[in-house]
């Protein structure tokens, strides 16, 4: 799954090597650490899609996204991406989604 938060465009998959865990992935490392924490292992791998990844529990995962969920205090979400590069990002996803909607 794709996941578009405030600070951080994450993308978590299925481990490989254990069904109760998943890869948490992302493309910059501050994004990842904010989103899981910087006290995590994070493998970092030049020659994959995605170059920073750590290994997380699916309840634990369950528990940064549902606290997520229930700390959101905006009313438009583009507007609260500090960041202009990840604004930048999420401003294209909008514009190809709009377009789809079409």
């Amino acid at each position: 799954m794709w996941i578009c938060f405030s600070d951080g465009f994450i993308s978590a998959v299925k481990s490989k090597n254990d069904p109760d865990m998943l890869v948490i992935r992302s493309r910059r490392l501050e994004e990842l650490e904010s989103v899981v924490g910087s006290g995590r292992h994070i493998k970092v791998n030049e020659g994959t899609d995605y170059k920073y990844r750590t290994e997380i529990s699916k309840s634990e995962w369950a528990q940064i996204v549902s606290d997520r969920i229930l700390e959101t205090d905006y009313t438009n979400f583009k507007n609260s991406v500090k960041s202009v590069p990840l604004h930048d990002l999420y401003l294209k996803m909008w514009k190809l989604h709009f377009k789809h909607q079409s």
